[in-house]
């Protein structure tokens, strides 16, 4: 009996192999990072809180940290005592409900209070452009969340991260930020980066060798590659 001709299977696969092979390097070599599970205090403080303070300038708007979804500065949350690490992409998206290696990636995380992260709890972000009237929305049936839009962008770029760096780990986007995908990526290339996002990013590498390219001044290679998007959207 004749084998299968697999020939049109490997060559839709090839692009993706080649485009993750491509992100991987540009990232660089991914740290053994310790398991969410396992992490203490002084481990979110050094991954996270310390390197959000450390890389925030109050005097200046464009470079004072600020907590994501309410705005309020590093040096208020820490001396509140009100620090959370927020997953982006979050937890119950990853693995389903096993632990799963997304979920301890640091460059997917970002600085909320606790009680913001409290209220989006886990679900879908709105991440392309637009005013909503609540912070809480149903869109195509499904509830979402809605982040002040100028920290839309510094999100997406945390979201899609994680999306193409693990995409066999995480659960499809919502339809709505499939339906969007254009617009998120438009905004990532777009929207210039916050100075502390960059710092962020920056010890990351200085530290680790290890970085998001959508902080990078060629992230545009990724966000116009269909491919790439193909990944992230798993479309």
């Amino acid at each position: 009996m004749p084998l299968p001709d697999l020939s049109p299977l490997s060559d839709d696969l090839r692009p993706r192999r080649e485009i993750l092979i491509e992100w991987k390097l540009a990232c660089g070599p991914r740290p053994d990072w310790k398991a969410w599970k396992n992490l203490g205090s002084k481990d979110k403080s050094y991954l996270l809180h310390a390197r959000a303070q450390n890389c925030s300038n109050p005097s200046n708007e464009e470079s004072g940290y600020v907590s994501v979804y309410n705005g309020e500065g590093i040096e208020s949350v820490l001396a509140r005592n009100k620090q959370s690490v927020e997953h982006v992409v979050t937890r119950s998206d990853v693995n389903g409900s096993d632990p799963g290696d997304a979920e301890n990636d640091p460059l997917g995380w970002v600085e909320a209070t606790a009680t913001a992260n409290s209220r989006r709890s886990n679900i879908s972000l709105v991440l392309w452009p637009g005013m909503y009237v609540r912070e809480k929305v149903r869109i195509d049936g499904v509830l979402h969340f809605v982040p002040p839009e100028n920290q839309r962008a510094r999100l997406a770029r945390k979201w899609a991260f994680i999306r193409a760096s693990y995409s066999d780990e995480v659960s499809p986007p919502s339809d709505a930020q499939k339906k969007h995908s254009a617009e998120i990526c438009a905004l990532m290339k777009h929207a210039k980066p916050f100075e502390y996002e960059l710092c962020v990013n920056e010890t990351f590498k200085h530290d680790y060798n290890y970085g998001n390219p959508l902080l990078e001044e060629d992230a545009g290679k990724w966000l116009d590659d269909v491919q790439w998007r193909k990944i992230v959207f798993k479309t």
